[in-house]
């Protein structure tokens, strides 16, 4: 049960920059420290981060009540959505004014566009016509190379598709059918190339979105009263083969962290954890028998936040005392070391870890504080190194709402991770430290949210921001840009 909070987070803005209390097994002298002042942002001078193009009239009954959707990149392409009384419009950008334009609308109030997929240049997605209903698209980012792909459930019911992903340069999907059975397919964006590679009964983790990628393969699990396991594809019916067999019973595919390296060596590697009964096992594969491992089974619920070097940084909540437990676990044997525990503000609001990133060196994770309201009480920044002394609270309060999809993070590459301040719903960004802290761009004030996802594509990051024209417009940054970080303190 969702416990309410007693009281107020001990920390004000910025303050927590100390490292995690001291706990058994911990040095001593890591004691969290408590500042002196309150702390504040500064922003980017004006202009870091700029409007890209007015997408949206102001005039549309539509306008302002949403972000601008499924900002995909497709080789340094950007694509995405927007939404208006006449329906919804499918655009690409390069990054300029006259280089964003609409591609295709989607008329009426029925139009879907969902589930961008690049693939190669061309993008896949689904899409609504009064004829097929919801099937496969796919788009060269011309109005004439947008069409149909094919209508693989005759007439205007539409199909169900799920888990679309790039392998081998053609598109792989699960279709499921009115019977409930589960189809994989793939597709090269022509009719005569979108074919069925097989039927499974029992795949887990469809409707969580939950695809695991190695290599030249697509993994998923199959569970079954006979047994769980785990299959691979290549895109063709005589490459879709079993693996291993990861259980003899049912169990279930709760979360995948995608691979650790690129290509296909050691480092090209899947983690994922599987629910066994009251187990929660973590495994690791390389879509090969040999190198699909069960690394250890926990007996309380884990969350996978990321891999740093040869080891993949887990989360889980102490039933007692309600703090978060950071521990890491080897992916070479399986080892396992208690980084530090998360001070709770009380021992009735509940930490839930809501997204994370890995960065560089270190890994920066979202955490809500969840009481009996639908919202949370606080959502905080954290960032670690995997080490107590190197685990820091960065920002507070993230953008508290019920759907943690409203509190966007990326990780730029650049060394910079983008988030959303919770309090001025204005876009942020740290360089992994509270003093390396700032505002990206000032929006105007607002009292629904402001910012959507960020997307790298190119070198450049794109985000929806509801700006002075009332309406959700098209913004972008440079991926490499350069602020005056910092905090400005101000004495209580």
């Amino acid at each position: 049960m969702r416990m309410k909070n007693g009281g107020a987070l001990l920390w004000l803005g910025l303050a927590a920059c100390g490292g995690l209390p001291q706990e058994e097994g911990l040095p001593p002298g890591q004691e969290m420290e408590q500042p002196a002042q309150e702390v504040s942002a500064q922003a980017c001078p004006v202009g870091v981060a700029a409007r890209v193009k007015i997408v949206q009239s102001s005039g549309s009954s539509l306008a302002g009540l949403g972000p601008l959707s499924e900002l995909t990149d497709v080789q340094g392409t950007l694509y995405f959505t927007s939404q208006s009384s006449v329906g919804v419009t499918l655009w690409r950008s390069n990054g300029t004014d006259v280089g964003t334009v609409p591609v295709k609308t989607f008329q009426g109030l029925s139009g879907v566009v969902s589930g961008l997929t690049a693939v190669g240049n061309k993008l896949f997605f689904r899409g609504y016509d009064a004829v097929s209903g919801l099937e496969l698209w796919v788009s060269d980012g011309t109005a004439s190379g947008t069409k149909l792909v094919k209508d693989l459930t005759t007439g205007m019911d539409g199909s169900t598709l799920l888990n679309a992903a790039e392998v081998n340069g053609q598109l792989l999907f699960y279709r499921l059918t009115s019977a409930l059975k589960t189809e994989l397919w793939r597709s090269d964006g022509t009719p005569t190339g979108t074919v069925k590679l097989g039927d499974f009964d029992g795949l887990t983790g469809l409707l969580n979105s939950l695809t695991m990628k190695v290599g030249n393969g697509l993994l998923f699990v199959q569970s079954l009263a006979s047994g769980t396991n785990l299959l691979r594809s290549d895109g063709t019916p005589g490459g879709t083969v079993p693996v291993l067999k990861l259980d003899s019973g049912l169990a279930q595919l709760k979360q995948v962290l995608q691979p650790t390296g690129t290509g296909t060596g050691t480092n090209a590697q899947s983690v994922f954890t599987l629910v066994d009964g009251l187990l929660n096992e973590v495994w690791k594969t390389d879509g090969t028998p040999a190198g699909t491992v069960r690394l250890d089974s926990f007996g309380a619920p884990v969350q996978l936040l990321g891999t740093l070097g040869s080891n993949v940084l887990l989360s889980s909540v102490d039933p007692l005392t309600q703090q978060l437990r950071l521990q890491k676990l080897s992916l070479t044997d399986g080892t396992r070391q208690l980084v530090g525990v998360l001070p709770n503000p009380s021992s009735t609001v509940v930490p839930v870890v809501q997204k994370a990133v890995t960065e560089g060196s270190q890994v920066l994770f979202s955490v809500a504080y969840n009481g009996l309201s639908t919202v949370p009480d606080n959502v905080i920044l954290w960032a670690t190194d995997g080490t107590a002394a190197g685990t820091k609270q960065i920002f507070q309060p993230l953008v508290k709402s019920s759907d943690p999809l409203s509190s966007p993070l990326l990780g730029t590459g650049t060394g910079k991770v983008l988030f959303v301040d919770g309090s001025s719903l204005d876009p942020m960004f740290t360089q992994g430290t509270a003093a390396l802290t700032g505002k990206l761009a000032s929006l105007p004030a607002s009292t629904v949210s402001k910012v959507g996802n960020f997307v790298r594509s190119g070198s450049r990051v794109f985000f929806s921001a509801l700006d002075d024209t009332g309406s959700p417009q098209l913004w972008s940054v440079s991926a490499s840009f350069s602020c005056p970080a910092g905090l400005t303190e101000q004495a209580r």
